[in-house]
């Protein structure tokens, strides 16, 4: 482990270090205890993961693998250089029309990836929203994607996973069905 990258709803993230590439560094996530101790959760969320693994786009952040060891759940993520959109946005309110619209184009292109897959992200915010030095936008953290046909989402205790600010209406209520209107909504 090289440094934590911060901490989410899912748990931290580190960048780590490949043991027999250290120079290959990629994101480490580890699962809530919460989830790691429900296996329904447990099962959806690798069934999801695979099928988000299958998802390759150059605006889609890749998911490297995802697997358990000593009871630690754990998921394996590139690391994109760069930053996250809220970070920008942290320092600088508005971003410039031609940098916003880009943003949201090569957003929109990830999002049309996903719906080709039959799934939506699901957490699209700021902080997913990747910008590279050389101008390429990565939406990232594709776990809690809920692919069509393949269940429930994940979500927490309450039924409810997600930033507030940034979620569609539906996604509070149970009965709704969410699709990728709820993360275009979001974007």
């Amino acid at each position: 482990i090289l440094r934590q990258l911060g901490k989410g709803g899912m748990g931290p993230c580190y960048e780590v270090a490949h043991v027999l590439r250290p120079r290959e560094t990629v994101v480490l996530k580890t699962l809530p205890v919460m989830m790691a101790s429900e296996p329904e959760l447990r099962e959806r969320f690798f069934r999801n993961i695979i099928k988000a693994m299958q998802c390759r786009h150059v605006n889609l952040g890749r998911i490297i693998e995802a697997d358990v060891d000593d009871n630690v759940y754990y998921v394996v993520q590139e690391l994109v250089p760069g930053q996250p959109l809220g970070g920008v946005l942290d320092h600088m309110p508005m971003l410039e029309e031609i940098q916003a619209r880009e943003v949201v184009i090569q957003t929109a292109l990830g999002l049309q990836k996903l719906e080709e897959m039959e799934t939506f992200h699901g957490g699209v915010k700021p902080n997913n929203i990747l910008l590279t030095h050389t101008g390429l936008v990565k939406l990232v953290d594709l776990g809690l994607t809920t692919f069509s046909g393949w269940g429930e989402p994940l979500t927490q205790p309450s039924g409810v996973w997600g930033t507030p600010y940034y979620c569609s209406p539906e996604f509070g209520r149970p009965d709704a069905k969410q699709d990728v209107r709820s993360d275009i909504y979001s974007l």
